[in-house]
């Protein structure tokens, strides 16, 4: 199975698909997931509104996987609280357990 999620800011060229092949995606790919995360933060903190995470092909709860991947990673780049144990925990709950991952 090939997880994939496609990053795009509304308004804007940029538009980046990153697809994941379990179960160890490789370095190349977790590089591309941790550079998707910090443009979205970048975005969202020079005042962009709206950034769009989406799996091109939801055919499972899983395929939102990489989506989440860097949903998680930018709220950690962002917000200090979530660098904590008790801000990750609640990440974690926030983001991964309506998954089921």
């Amino acid at each position: 199975m090939v997880y994939a999620v496609e990053v795009e800011y509304p308004r804007s060229a940029f538009s980046a698909c990153i697809s994941i092949n379990p179960p160890f995606p490789s370095v190349a790919t977790l590089k591309r997931l941790l550079n998707a995360a910090a443009l979205v933060a970048e975005k969202l903190l020079q005042g962009h509104p709206t950034v769009v995470l989406s799996a091109p092909h939801p055919t499972s709860a899983s395929a939102s996987f990489p989506a989440t991947i860097v949903s998680s990673l930018a709220q950690v780049f962002l917000d200090d609280r979530y660098r904590t144990k008790e801000g990750f925990t609640a990440l974690f709950v926030k983001e991964w357990l309506p998954h089921v991952y």
